[in-house]
């Protein structure tokens, strides 16, 4: 119970808490300190993960396969003799589109057809209710004109009398550029179509007369289905957090006792490496509260969807409220109640301890304090996160 007692004392009599626990310093409480923290952060993480929605898509968003539809030119059919090859040099650029867009060429043609073979079939019923189907597309030949229409086809079953169209005619293709098209699959007209087994996705696109053509295709997407990370990892993410959370507490507990034991030397004082640990543990009362503060941050904030547009990363898109929310909850954890925890309040603590233990002038203690407060920080970043930043 008097451990409990000296944890709440950190808190509100940091002066009168020290004064007992550097005359008979032990681990319990700093081990108490440990497993609230650890609690905290797992709350915290629960909360986040049940409000921030993430766009479920076809193909799954990843940096190892990238969209890899549009990264083989393998996966794509031509029934008019085209040329299809990878383009490596003209592609969307962002945290998912790979680097290669597909391109086709033909000549002395009015209309080219592109088809995405999709190997296994695709289910847009079950378990994703895709609402979306997205894809960029850009005209280099014929340069001087834009095509007179554009049409979708979406088969299904591996039949060509088993499909679903959509025409784009009041929306042009822009020649030259990279166009960004969402078409919604309930704007699909249906001719016997069947949504839980979609085999292709072909695109034609038709000119006034006989041209050279080439066309690139990049970042083809069935999306518009959202789960949060919660719903995604379940338990998993439970496990991680835990861990995550008794590894950061850990880390940051080590690091900054070990640098207040090597500066309290460096200022010819003669600490006790326990004494110095104890410290430590018990200053990082203050993680444990920001815990708590992050928790109330994000549940005053609504639920928040990231949609395809904005975890493709594409510069300039996807700027929605929902990823302002989202970044400003990260900038209250790092700029604000981090710099308050680790600059001010954790300095304030060991800086009482300092001068408890060593006599030292406030001066002294406070600059032991701060230069062991910054320097452990930045370490716990490059360890973590292999990067540091003030």
């Amino acid at each position: 119970m008097s451990s409990v007692r000296e944890v709440l004392r950190v808190i509100y009599a940091p002066h009168k808490a020290f004064k007992e626990i550097i005359q008979k310093p032990g681990y319990k409480g700093p081990l108490i300190i440990m497993l609230l923290f650890v609690l905290s952060f797992s709350v915290f993480y629960y909360v986040f993960s049940t409000r921030v929605y993430y766009d479920q898509t076809a193909p799954p968003l990843s940096k190892a396969e990238r969209d890899k539809w549009t990264e083989s030119a393998s996966l794509w059919h031509s029934n008019q003799g085209a040329r299809i090859s990878n383009n490596t040099l003209d592609y969307i650029k962002g945290n998912y589109y790979g680097n290669k867009s597909i391109q086709y060429e033909l000549e002395n043609s009015s209309w080219i057809c592109m088809e995405l073979i999709i190997a296994g079939g695709l289910n847009c019923i079950e378990p994703n209710h895709y609402t979306n189907l997205t894809f960029r597309i850009k005209i280099v030949e014929p340069s001087d004109v834009s095509p007179s229409n554009m049409s979708i086809y979406l088969f299904s079953e591996n039949s060509t009398d088993k499909y679903f169209n959509y025409s784009i005619q009041s929306n042009p293709i822009m020649v030259g550029v990279w166009n960004n098209k969402t078409i919604l699959l309930g704007d699909f007209s249906s001719f016997n179509g069947n949504w839980s087994n979609i085999t292709s996705l072909m695109f034609k696109l038709e000119w006034p007369d006989n041209r050279n053509i080439t066309v690139l295709v990049d970042g083809v997407f069935f999306h518009g289905f959202y789960k949060s990370e919660f719903e995604m990892y379940g338990g998993a993410l439970a496990l991680y957090s835990m861990v995550n959370a008794f590894m950061i507490f850990f880390m940051q507990w080590v690091i900054l006792g070990v640098i207040l034991y090597l500066f309290s030397l460096l200022f010819k004082a003669q600490p006790v490496w326990k004494t110095m640990f104890v410290v430590s543990g018990f200053a990082l009362i203050t993680l444990f509260v920001q815990n708590l503060i992050l928790t109330g941050v994000v549940l005053a904030y609504p639920e928040m969807r990231l949609s395809l547009e904005t975890l493709g990363g594409v510069p300039g898109e996807g700027l929605t409220v929902d990823v302002q929310n989202y970044m400003s909850i990260f900038f209250i954890q790092y700029n604000i109640l981090e710099r308050i925890v680790h600059y001010v309040w954790v300095v304030a603590l060991c800086s009482i301890a300092l001068r408890l233990l060593f006599n030292f002038p406030w001066t002294r203690s406070i600059s032991v304090s701060l230069l062991s407060s910054i320097i452990s920080l930045l370490a716990f970043r490059l360890l973590a996160f292999g990067t540091i930043w003030l």
